[in-house]
C-alpha cells in the first residue's frame, strides 16, 4: 500500500495488525520513499516507523533513497523526525552514506541539511571517497 500511495489503505493495514516495520527486504516506509509518497511517509513516521531499518539487499536506508531521488521535502521530515534512531552516517553495502549521495546528486540543499544534522564530512566509502570527491567527480563528468 505504501507503495502505491495508497494511505487510507495502509492506515486499514496497521489498523488490522499489520506490522509497520516488516522488513522482507524492504520496509512501508523505505517504499513509500522510493515512490515519493510524501503522505504515507509522514503518517509512517507519526505512527512509529523504524526510519533506520536499512534494505537487506542494498543496504540503503529510507534517507538515502530520499536522498537519491532529490526529495528536499521527503529528507527534511525524515531528518525532523531523527529522534527515532535516525543516523547519517548509515551506508549501503557500497560505503556510500546520505551525504555520498547528495554530493553525487550536486544537490546543495539536501547536502546543507544533512550537514547541518550531524553528516560526517570526511566519511569516506569502501573505494576511500569523500562526499567532496563524489561532487567533484560528477562536476567533472556532469
Amino acid at each position: 500500500a505504501s507503495e502505491q500511495g495508497h494511505l487510507n489503505i495502509l492506515k486499514l493495514l496497521v489498523e488490522h495488525g499489520a506490522d509497520i516495520n516488516q522488513n522482507d527486504g524492504s520496509t512501508a516506509l523505505r517504499s513509500a520513499c522510493m515512490q515519493g509518497h510524501l503522505d504515507c511517509v509522514k503518517w509512517l513516521l507519526e505512527n512509529s516507523a523504524d526510519a533506520s531499518l536499512v534494505n537487506e539487499d542494498t543496504g540503503s536506508t529510507p534517507l538515502i533513497v530520499a536522498v537519491l531521488n532529490s526529495s528536499e521535502d521527503m529528507v527534511a521530515l525524515l531528518l525532523k523526525h531523527g529522534n527515532n534512531g535516525l543516523n547519517t552516517a548509515v551506508t549501503g553495502h557500497d560505503g556510500l552514506s546520505a551525504l555520498h549521495a547528495a554530493a553525487a546528486r550536486r544537490n546543495p540543499a539536501i547536502l546543507g541539511m544533512l550537514l547541518h544534522h550531524g553528516a560526517n564530512i570526511h566519511a569516506t566509502s569502501k573505494r576511500g571517497w569523500t562526499a567532496l570527491d563524489h561532487a567533484v567527480i560528477r562536476q567533472s563528468i556532469g
